[in-house]
């Protein structure tokens, strides 16, 4: 059976390097929980110098996963714009945010009325993994779901 693939999308550029650090931890910590956790252009703060065209590396990132796991704690243009992608892919997206983060309409309103998931608080970013775990048994993805079936 093939993995289910992850893209977790958030603000790099402009975040604080411990949330950065964060990130980098919850993909390894997503990787241990056997997902196949797809890695963003921008690594650090700073673009991967082997990635020429990062807006081809994220967009096909987005089209190549399953699921969409986004991190809307900070704003980004950039994460704005993998969202609208997942979005019109017909992409499971998981979207979580730091408990009584306030958070753009846009994208609370694109999940509460265009998603089969609302937006997702966790208290510690190490809750995560078995949040999206959870909400994928949930939405039938392991089961016999969609993404179970196309993994088989």
């Amino acid at each position: 059976m093939r993995k289910i693939k992850i893209y977790v999308g958030c603000v790099l550029s402009e975040a604080p390097q411990e949330f950065q650090e964060s990130v980098e931890a919850l993909k390894e910590n997503l990787r241990k929980e056997d997902f196949d956790v797809l890695d963003f252009a921008w690594i650090n703060g700073a673009p991967n110098d082997s990635v020429d065209n990062i807006y081809e590396y994220d967009m096909r990132n987005v089209s190549d996963c399953d699921v969409l796991v986004a991190l809307v704690d900070f704003p980004s243009l950039g994460l704005g714009m993998e969202l609208e992608r997942a979005y019109q892919e017909s992409k499971n997206i998981l979207a979580f945010a730091h408990q009584g983060k306030r958070i753009s309409r846009m994208i609370v309103d694109l999940l509460r009325h265009y998603t089969d998931t609302p937006l997702l608080a966790y208290a510690h970013m190490d809750d995560i993994p078995e949040m999206v775990t959870k909400r994928l048994w949930e939405l039938g993805v392991f089961s016999d779901g969609p993404l179970f079936q196309s993994a088989l």
